[in-house]
């Protein structure tokens, strides 16, 4: 099973603080219906913020259950891999449970760092 978290909590800002990020609406359109795409079994938002969690909550409803789902049944699709996570350990206790063991986790990021696995190494590491 494949999984995917979009992390807002905990991020590191430009100062090096450890912060909870602001969530984007488009992102979780944009990832969501890539998820359905490729297979990806579940999406997890994780922040810890409520009133982030309350407008993730409001755009998911809408699209899974509201008038956009209607209107649009491959986002509502799409949408319903969603699943609200406070943070990372959420979202890997999360996929243990509905894989039913503990997941490989990778993480990308725009800076560089150690150790790096190449996509291929990541698919060799994965089909194991």
């Amino acid at each position: 099973m494949l999984f995917v978290c979009l992390i807002h909590y905990p991020v590191v800002n430009a100062r090096g603080e450890v912060i909870a990020s602001a969530v984007a609406n488009l992102d979780i359109h944009d990832i969501a219906r890539s998820c359905r795409t490729y297979g990806v079994e579940r999406f997890f938002v994780a922040t810890p913020l409520e009133d982030q969690r309350r407008l993730v909550e409001e755009i998911r409803s809408h699209w899974v259950t509201g008038a956009g789902g209607r209107r649009n049944p491959h986002r509502r699709e799409a949408l319903t891999r969603l699943e609200l996570v406070a943070d990372l350990a959420g979202a890997a206790e999360r996929a243990a449970a509905l894989a039913g063991r503990s997941p490989l986790l990778y993480a990308t990021s725009a800076k560089g760092g150690d150790p790096l696995v190449s996509w291929e190494e990541a698919r060799r590491q994965v089909r194991e």
